[in-house]
């Protein structure tokens, strides 16, 4: 499974022919030495050479899709066995999920959403919207809205579109599904909405705790735009700036004021506009840390050994647009117990190109150009690697992934 960074983005209505090609192009795989561990040793990846540059992927527990564009700017459909990487369908047009009983698609003369086996074959349609798909692959998470703010969402078994479960869940501050995370376990996702959410995802029951992943926008705000649409739909923060506007949030709000979520076994990490925590998968406190008072802002944290590192960006989401809110700073906390071990407050405007180029130097983080969240990685949520090539790629069995954005 992708990361639900990649799985539960917003997905936009298009007009989409989704045929399947009858010929496969065949594609040698070779093991290529893409790594080294922690001792030195080679680590070996699957390279598969496409002869087109990679620029998306998605997955199932069983199947990998990889979208290619070719020297000439078309865009190619891979879906791979990923027990043994064998191509197993080519079909074209614009795929908006992948599961182990084939792929949807969107669009077309009415609004709605279509599944299909690897084959192209219709399995079933509905006229709603596709959020995403649940972490074990077995059903996609659709969207009936009521009103602006207060939406059901409906779970169906993608083999056969059967209904599952329905929920209600309110997002006047934040999109729940822009950010979204499952345990290891794949029983629960952690959404953010008006609080922090647990949702089962068998039963589609929630709890929830305060959680402030979107803030009212306070008056000086609102004439202190640092980036227009055009210029911040370039940003790494695109997925946030999608859903800062109505009908996803309300209005006078800003928005994405949190952190990703590490998670680890027993428990996980975040940290919204106010403070950064630690809990379980109950949505019990095991600590809590205050930010420094009105600083907190759309942030960014990583575990380094026992050290928990905090880039936070001063900046905000609202209509499209990045907004300034809280101020640039980097710290380090305690893995453990959350006491603060350093803080840098930046003074420069805020962004988060401002924090990430303005040499920063908290110990021990990895740069982006170094590190496993650079342009040239994708991260699977069960942590497989896939280490980005210029004509291919290569995939890198991991043990497991800790990080979601």
């Amino acid at each position: 499974m992708i990361t639900m960074r990649t799985n539960f983005v917003v997905r936009s209505m298009a007009f989409v022919l989704a045929l399947s090609t009858s010929t496969l192009h065949a594609q040698e795989i070779s093991q290529i030495n893409v790594d080294t561990d922690k001792n030195g040793n080679p680590v070996k990846g699957d390279y598969v050479n496409l002869n087109m540059r990679p620029v998306r992927y998605s997955s199932s527990p069983n199947y990998l899709l990889v979208v290619a564009n070719d020297h000439e700017g078309f865009t190619h459909n891979f879906i791979y066995r990923r027990s043994d990487m064998q191509l197993v369908a080519q079909p074209s047009g614009t795929i908006k999920a992948i599961t182990d009983d084939g792929y949807m698609t969107e669009g077309g003369a009415l609004i709605g959403t279509t599944m299909r086996d690897f084959s192209g074959r219709k399995l079933w349609r509905k006229n709603w919207q596709l959020v995403g798909t649940t972490p074990d692959g077995r059903s996609g998470i659709f969207q009936k809205n009521l009103n602006r703010h207060s939406d059901e969402f409906i779970a169906l078994r993608t083999s056969d579109g059967a209904e599952q479960w329905r929920t209600f869940i309110s997002h006047n501050r934040h999109y729940p599904f822009a950010h979204a995370m499952a345990d290891r376990s794949l029983q629960y996702m952690l959404l953010i909405g008006d609080s922090l959410i647990r949702m089962d995802i068998k039963t589609g029951h929630t709890i929830g705790r305060p959680f402030a992943g979107g803030v009212k926008e306070p008056t000086k705000s609102r004439f202190k735009f640092v980036w227009r649409t055009t210029t911040a739909l370039t940003l790494k923060n695109r997925g946030d700036v999608s859903v800062s506007a109505e009908p996803f949030i309300k209005s006078a709000i800003l928005t994405a004021t949190h952190s990703n979520f590490i998670r680890e076994e027993d428990r996980f990490y975040v940290a919204d506009a106010d403070s950064i925590y630690c809990m379980d998968y109950d949505l019990r406190t095991i600590w809590t840390t205050p930010l420094p008072e009105g600083l907190g802002s759309n942030s960014e944290i990583r575990l380094q050994g026992d050290s928990l590192l905090m880039k936070n960006y001063g900046v905000a989401f609202q209509k499209g647009c990045q907004t300034r809110y809280g101020k640039p700073f980097a710290a380090i906390f305690d893995k453990a117990s959350g006491r603060q071990l350093f803080l840098q407050i930046i003074d420069k405007k805020p962004s988060r190109e401002a924090v990430d180029d303005e040499n920063v130097h908290v110990e021990g983080w990895i740069a982006d150009e170094d590190g496993p969240h650079s342009d040239s990685e994708a991260h699977l949520s069960d942590g497989t690697r896939i280490r980005v090539f210029k004509n291919g790629f290569a995939v890198v069995k991991s043990p497991e992934a800790t990080t979601s954005q």
